[in-house]
């Protein structure tokens, strides 16, 4: 008898492939048709890392800051009219508009021009559908991403706010714009004294009170930053000058003053990971001026230049003071891939204004990163604990940090070189670090590190490196009047201590988050197990599922077993 062969039910894998497909397909057809950002390298992330470790000790004003126009790249005319086009939810409601900014920040830029307007007595993006409540909680969801040692950084928040929607509204009476006016240069509403005026009225007089408060209060910056940010990320004007030891009720005038220049800014270090804040937020406009917000610095603390500088690139000692000495130098203008950078090393934070729309806006990538990583060759540090830098010989270890210097075009960069090789070192002066020298004897860079002892250099000089922009070119000048065409010197910077994480100084420093390097490093190697794990569970589950043919009738195969056993002659025939 032929054992009947019973349907074979859909396998499980089966089932998994149809769900994969089908999600495929569905994100396909949802998904934003805008081109997609590319990813932020594992060596340009240690390299944007390893400035911004070494310039710990330096003032959140001295620090480079990559910036933006978002009107000019983003928020203009011609997104407006691709969007329009694309007609999804997402692209109306301004979600893919906002979530480009969100991927500029993810790309390292540390500032941004933000204008806004007042529509129907409510702020919006300039030119936009886009409110501001959430543009901020876009960036507040960035802050709480990538607040952490790891990846946290300091953002700049330029605003400019544009009223002139009041004047063209005929819906608007003097006395609403006299109000308007009013609540923009006030800190806070008094709803107290609100709450107890509405409560005096009835009737029509009360919801007519009411509407008209809440128009007001939608108009209050400060009281849309409280309602719509984490105002602990902020570091705020009263900060400025309780770090100043200046009194809060008799001082305030001062930070719109030329008193400015005086005060001292924190250190990136302090900022970060002592006060915990990631964000200073200045107004360049005149409108919140006359009487300061709570959160918002006046333009009187930048020095904004348009197009052109007024300050020129320091070629000597005394001009690298004085420009120095000068905070929050920020030049406003359309940038190229070569002239970003050298902005950068004459000691400027260039905000970009090159035209951009959403379908395109990826390709400012390059300009980006050009411009934030002012020291590390492209595609450096290399990882130090890769199998092909190290080979076979044990006198070989990528853990130190060369500078190179060609005269011939003037290019220095840093890149990863084997700590063993013997180089001359770079001194700083201990008294102004913009003045160098080199040590006169070659050493290996574990000469220093295991020593501990700085006598490679002459007095009053220290093996050390350049922490910011500025210092980069000050060295860069002075290797040029050396009249040697090229330079292999080592710098103070090393991962030695951890893989990866770039310190400055000999064995006696850890990496602040090492805890989180391993960790990382953990993980890097416990995925593939565990998607080989997944898979020899996806096959047991699709065997264990799957109805083999000679199971299907089990009792009648061991029937027909059994009949042919009992025909068989036992013990041997005659």
């Amino acid at each position: 008898m032929l054992s009947i062969r019973h349907k074979r039910p859909i396998s499980f894998l089966s089932v998994i492939i149809c769900i994969i497909l089908a999600r495929l397909c569905l994100g396909s057809s949802s998904s934003s048709p805008y081109e997609t950002w590319p990813e932020v390298s594992v060596e340009e992330q240690n390299a944007i890392r390893s400035e911004r470790d070494i310039q710990n000790n330096i003032t959140i004003d001295q620090l480079p800051y990559v910036g933006v126009n978002l009107q000019s790249v983003l928020f203009n005319n011609e997104t407006y009219e691709e969007v329009s086009e694309i007609d999804t939810t997402t692209s109306l409601n301004g979600t893919d508009t906002l979530n480009n900014f969100a991927s500029m920040l993810n790309q390292g830029i540390g500032s941004f021009i933000l204008d806004i307007e007042n529509k129907n007595h409510t702020w919006y993006i300039l030119d936009t559908n886009i409110q501001v409540k959430d543009f901020l909680s876009t960036l507040e969801n960035f802050l709480d991403q990538s607040n952490s040692n790891l990846s946290a950084n300091v953002l700049l928040f330029l605003l400019r706010i544009h009223v002139n929607s009041l004047d063209d509204d005929d819906s608007v009476t003097e006395n609403d714009r006299t109000i308007i006016r009013d609540t923009l240069n006030h800190t806070t509403l008094n709803y107290t004294m609100t709450r107890q005026l509405s409560l005096e009225l009835s009737g029509n007089e009360r919801a007519k009170s009411v509407s008209n408060n809440t128009q007001l209060t939608n108009l209050n910056l400060t009281a849309l930053i409280e309602q719509n940010f984490n105002t602990n990320y902020i570091y705020k004007p009263s900060n400025l000058l309780e770090d100043n030891n200046l009194n809060l009720s008799t001082s305030i005038l001062n930070i719109s003053s030329s008193a400015t220049s005086s005060l001292e800014w924190p250190t990136l270090e302090k900022f970060l990971y002592t006060k915990h804040n990631r964000i200073v937020i200045t107004e360049l406009t005149s409108m919140l001026n006359d009487s300061l917000s709570s959160y918002v610095f006046p333009n009187t603390i930048l020095h904004l230049d348009r197009y052109n500088s007024t300050l020129t690139c320091p070629t000597n000692a005394e001009e690298f003071k004085n420009i120095s000495s000068i905070q929050w130098r920020l030049l406003e203008a359309p940038f190229d891939y070569n002239g970003i950078q050298q902005y950068m090393r004459c000691g400027f934070s260039p905000i970009i204004t090159n035209r951009f729309s959403i379908l395109n806006i990826t390709e400012i990538t390059p300009l980006i990163n050009r411009g934030i990583i002012w020291s590390w060759k492209k595609n450096e540090p290399r990882l130090s604990n890769s199998r092909l830098l190290m080979g076979k010989d044990s006198m070989q270890a990528y853990n130190c940090a060369m500078l190179k210097f060609t005269s011939s075009n003037g290019s220095a960069y840093w890149q990863v070189d084997n700590c063993y090789s013997t180089r001359t070192m770079v001194c700083k002066n201990k008294f102004d670090p913009f003045i160098w020298t080199l040590s006169k004897e070659k050493h290996k860079y574990f000469t220093y590190y295991n020593d501990n002892d700085d006598v490679f250099c002459p007095d009053n000089y220290t093996f050390s490196l350049p922490i910011t922009q500025l210092e980069q070119r000050s060295l860069d000048l002075y290797l040029e009047s050396l009249d040697t065409p090229n330079f292999n010197l080592w710098i103070n910077l090393n991962s030695i201590a951890v893989s990866n994480c770039w310190l400055i100084g000999d064995r006696s420093y850890m990496c602040p988050y090492s805890r989180s390097v391993s960790k990382r490093n953990f993980v890097s190697m416990l995925v593939p197990v565990v998607i080989i794990a997944a898979v020899l569970l996806v096959c047991v589950l699709y065997l264990s599922l799957l109805n083999v043919p000679i199971h299907d009738n089990r009792k009648n195969w061991r029937r027909v077993v059994n009949k042919i056993s009992k025909s068989e002659m036992e013990g041997v025939p005659s």
